[in-house]
């Protein structure tokens, strides 16, 4: 049978606003919820055994975004340019990292490096009296033994998504909504970080050896929605 609310069936309350990230580690599953600032850690039967509250810590006020792992840590980003070390084990928060980027997305752990995305930031412009939004083109590295930005790579402008697996990472990247659309990129740590550009998908998920990708596509003047599924072979490129 179909269960409406698994959540709130183990635990008695709701989820809260806006979950944005799910991963599982070592046997739990973690919900990074951005609306209500929060990370959930659950058991096998969803119930919560630990959580965290970001909202009074005036640094990751942005709100929280993606998570990692990494050797018992969890690494989330947030907007507003940070990335904290957490304890997986009882989410408190350990450590915390200005990357210098503005508002961060995906974060992945590949080869003993951290990658996080920076996607975009408002920059106010004094002529008009008003902020406009610049979109990022870069990925931060993240040492996190020295818990330290170690370089940046240049990617496709807008990068948002982004999945570590066989010793690559995979990026989509979406846009700046007018010449520029969405990018699905890989890059190889072992080459330098080479970044390719693949094609155009709008989502993405792993398994198999297999990238599993959606492309969708709307027409706005019709309100109709044309889904592309397709996939990429992860050790034939």
């Amino acid at each position: 049978p179909l269960i409406s609310d698994l959540f709130f069936d183990a635990n008695n309350f709701k989820l809260g606003d806006n979950a944005t990230d799910i991963a599982k580690y070592k046997g739990n599953i973690y919900i990074s919820v951005t609306g209500s600032n929060c990370i959930y850690k659950l058991n096998e039967k969803g119930e919560v055994t630990a959580s965290v509250l970001f909202h009074t810590d005036t640094e990751l006020q942005g709100g929280v975004r993606y998570m990692a792992f990494k050797d018992d840590c969890l690494y989330a980003s947030f907007y507003g340019g940070i990335v904290a070390k957490l304890s997986a084990d009882d989410l408190h928060v350990e450590s915390k990292l200005n990357t210098g980027g503005s508002n961060l997305e995906g974060i992945a752990e590949c080869n003993g490096t951290l990658y996080v995305a920076d996607s975009y930031q408002y920059v106010y412009d004094p002529a008009s009296g008003k902020s406009d939004i610049v979109y990022s083109n870069n990925l931060y590295m993240i040492d996190p033994k020295t818990f330290t930005v170690k370089g940046k790579i240049n990617v496709a402008v807008n990068p948002n998504k982004l999945i570590s697996t066989d010793g690559k990472l995979f990026l989509i990247s979406w846009g700046n909504y007018a010449d520029k659309g969405y990018s699905f990129q890989m890059i190889e740590p072992s080459q330098n970080n080479k970044v390719t550009e693949l094609g155009v998908a709008t989502d993405m998920g792993v398994g198999n050896g297999k990238v599993y990708l959606l492309n969708s596509v709307t027409d706005w003047t019709t309100w109709t929605t044309t889904n592309t599924w397709f996939s990429y072979d992860i050790k034939a490129s």
